[in-house]
């Protein structure tokens, strides 16, 4: 009888210490198929001329107008006013790529993610936006700087600019199921991320979740039947609420305005590192 005890005990301890530990692993994210990759070149390479308009935006802000030009390519170019109807400019801003500098007329603050663009950059850490230093040749500069609810407008319809032009991020998953599509960019768990809608026939950008930590805004694309270009585009977000009506629509737009990226004396110069 203790003969066979300590047999049996010798047969579990060798099953045991000879079996494998079972892990639970997360699943990759599935890499994107020749399909997924051929449907988002179809959408970067669509026939976009370049265009101007005139536009109307409604918001519980007010009403004031503006007028943009969009040029896209491999590096989309924009140049875009805003100002009140008596004639008072509102903000000014301009793509290069994925760089833009963006001008505060009223306040006289310059925005930029391109810090070459700042002159006499200092970095600072400040939840608050910065003033000139005058009692030194040297600015103080604000980094990530908070936006009141102009300029969140105005970074908002940046980023409509930038997808409408076919500047969108590598994605990290497609969807398609008939003649709608969904491309994710960033996990949706992340602090970034940002999710682009589309109809397919014809490829058209419908609209725009972005999310970047507690906060969120949607933008949502309305199209004449002959137009690339949408002729309004709705912004929404937890603190902004707005239409922006096109008018006066010209495409092929052949005249190209001036556009540089110079800062205005005066103007208080903000880095902004966030998307």
């Amino acid at each position: 009888m203790a003969k066979n005890f300590w047999i049996l005990a010798a047969a579990l301890f060798f099953s045991f210490s000879c079996s494998k530990q079972v892990k639970i692993e997360e699943q990759p994210v599935a890499p994107l198929s020749a399909t997924d990759r051929e449907f988002i070149k179809r959408y970067r390479a669509l026939n976009r001329p370049a265009v101007s308009a005139g536009f109307n935006i409604y918001s519980l802000m007010g009403s004031f107008k503006g007028e943009l030009y969009l040029e896209p390519g491999d590096k989309t170019l924009s140049l875009v006013y805003g100002y009140m109807p008596l004639g008072k400019s509102l903000f000014e801003f301009k793509l290069s790529g994925r760089d833009y500098l963006y001008l505060d007329l009223s306040n006289s603050y310059a925005y930029s993610n391109q810090k070459d663009w700042l002159s006499d950059f200092v970095e600072t850490s400040t939840s608050a936006k910065a003033t000139a230093d005058k009692s030194s040749d040297k600015k103080d500069y604000a980094v990530d700087a908070g936006l009141d609810d102009q300029d969140q407008m105005a970074l908002m319809l940046i980023s409509a600019l930038q997808a409408l032009a076919g500047d969108i991020p590598e994605p990290s998953s497609v969807s398609v199921s008939g003649q709608k599509s969904e491309v994710l960019v960033s996990d949706p768990a992340a602090d970034y991320s940002i999710k682009y809608y589309f109809d397919s026939d014809p490829l058209r950008l419908m609209k725009m979740e972005i999310k970047k930590q507690k906060s969120a805004m949607s933008l949502e694309f309305e199209y004449t039947a002959v137009q690339w270009f949408p002729e309004s585009i709705k912004l929404n977000s937890d603190r902004v609420s707005a239409l922006v009506k096109m008018e006066k629509i010209t495409c092929p737009e052949s005249s190209r305005p001036k556009i540089n990226f110079e800062i205005p004396s005066g103007f208080v110069n903000i880095l902004l590192t966030g998307r």
